[in-house]
């Protein structure tokens, strides 16, 4: 048996940023989801971790939190509000969900954002991802900007 140690993953905290135009104070409903890739923690020959979004599907692990939505009340034009939607130990998630039995590494993890207003019209899009070695990758969309960060050290 071959025995995997890893150096400690992190602690995340997924931020939005949201900055409405207008001119007047407005109502949104932030919706936000994360789901991950996952493949063998040993890729097969010939897989490259970079070409594993084109290779695997994503998915969300069932027993974690991966979906919510916030209500922003009174939201002030050209002001930025920012919420912390989903905050997580990724340790305590390979703990959970990974054992050296069953091979399976959580490869990348992507964090996608809708801000919509009372007539449910998309207003903001965004999407971010956590890649294989955990570091942030570039951020992709509109506003809302999502950072992902560590909060505290390797």
């Amino acid at each position: 048996m071959h025995v995997h140690e890893r150096p400690p993953l992190g602690a995340f905290t997924v931020t939005i940023d949201f900055t409405p135009g207008g001119g007047y104070e407005r109502d949104f409903v932030l919706i936000v989801s994360m789901d991950m890739i996952i493949a063998p923690r040993d890729l097969p020959p010939g897989m490259l971790p970079k070409n594993l979004e084109t290779e695997v599907s994503w998915g969300a692990l069932a027993t974690e939190e991966n979906l919510r939505s916030v209500v922003l009340s009174q939201v002030r034009s050209c002001e930025t509000t920012i919420v912390k939607t989903f905050e997580f130990s990724l340790d305590e998630v390979v703990d959970r969900h990974f054992s050296e039995e069953d091979g399976l590494w959580p490869w990348v993890i992507r964090v996608k954002a809708v801000v919509v207003d009372r007539k449910v019209s998309v207003v903001a899009r965004g999407e971010g991802e956590l890649q294989n070695e955990w570091r942030p990758a570039s951020l992709v969309g509109e506003s809302p900007n999502k950072s992902l960060e560590r909060t505290r050290d390797k």
